[in-house]
Order: C-alpha cells, then structure tokens, then sequence
C-alpha cells in the first residue's frame, strides 16, 4: 500500500486492481473453510485477531483494506454465533440423547470441556463489550447447571448428589 501510495499518488483504486485477485481468492478460502469449521474458540480467535490487526493498520494510518476486514468480521461472527449454538444445543439435548451418566462422584468429563471453552470465550473477550456474549454465556452456564443437577441425580445417595456437584464446580472454578 505505501509503495503504490509513493509512486502511483493517492490512488486507493491501484491497490485494488492489483490486490482485487488475491483478496478474492482469499475470501473464496475462508468461506470455504468456515462452512466445515466447528472450532468456537479458533473462531473467536480469528475475530480478536482481525480486530487487533485493524487496530493496528488504524495507527499506522493505513485504511486500505477496512472493507476487507469488515467483510471478514462478517463472516466469522455468524459461523461463531452458529458454532456456539451448536455447543449449547449439545448441553440442552445431552442427557435426552442418552448415554451420558455420572456413576460416581468423580467430575464429569463435559464439565471439564465446558469450563475450557467457557475459559477461553472469556479470556479472548478480554477488553471487548459485547453484549452477545453475555447473554450467550449466561444461558451456557445455565444449561451446564441444569446439566450438572441431572447428571447428579444418578448417584442415588443425597451425598453422593451432593459430592458429585461440589467435585464438578470446582473443576469448573479451577479452570
């Protein structure tokens, strides 16, 4: 961008010509990759990246390819905002579809992969209000408690419910 600003003056429309193929075939790319992407934080670290390197080109004052990035955000959000409500869903269905039982009081194997995905939405939301997440991770959590108060009433001494949640939130605490 500064060589074409250098040589060819004030000319945004030369970047684009000659850029116009690569970034197409960019964009062809990822929305390639992101209709078989299942991966929520990669997702989320995708968006913190393209949020922090368009801070970056706003310093150095180069506002050449604002479009593109916008572009990019608008793609990653939906597949995010889908992703995640897959993982909900998942939660919600999980003790219907069967199969899915706490035999003892040891912490259970989802409350473990909840408390690391929860961890990680949080930390890459660090310095960023969004409200969406909020209200995502408030129904998340929510969910993992009816969850967790399911999962609990298959040990069939009050105790034993009783061990089996403390054990479950505070895997989930620790992570």
């Amino acid at each position: 961008y500064l060589f074409t600003h250098q040589f060819f003056g004030r000319m945004d429309s030369i970047f684009h010509q000659i850029f116009a193929k690569t970034i197409g075939l960019f964009m062809e790319q990822l929305s390639t990759f992101l209709a078989n992407c299942y991966d929520a934080v990669g997702l989320l670290l995708m968006v913190r990246l393209m949020k922090e390197h368009q801070l970056i080109m706003s310093r150095r004052k180069v506002p050449i390819l604002d479009q593109t990035f916008d572009k990019i955000n608008m793609e990653l959000w939906p597949r995010f905002k889908t992703v995640f409500d897959l993982n909900l869903d998942s939660v919600k269905n999980a003790k219907a579809a069967g199969g899915l039982t706490a035999a003892d009081t040891h912490p259970h194997y989802v409350a473990r992969k909840y408390a690391e995905l929860a961890a990680a939405i949080y930390k890459l939301n660090v310095g960023i209000d969004n409200e969406m997440h909020v209200v995502n991770m408030s129904s998340f959590l929510a969910e993992m408690e009816r969850l967790m108060d399911q999962l609990a009433k298959d040990n069939e001494q009050p105790k034993d419910q009783t061990i089996f949640l403390i054990n479950n939130y505070d895997v989930i605490l620790g992570i």
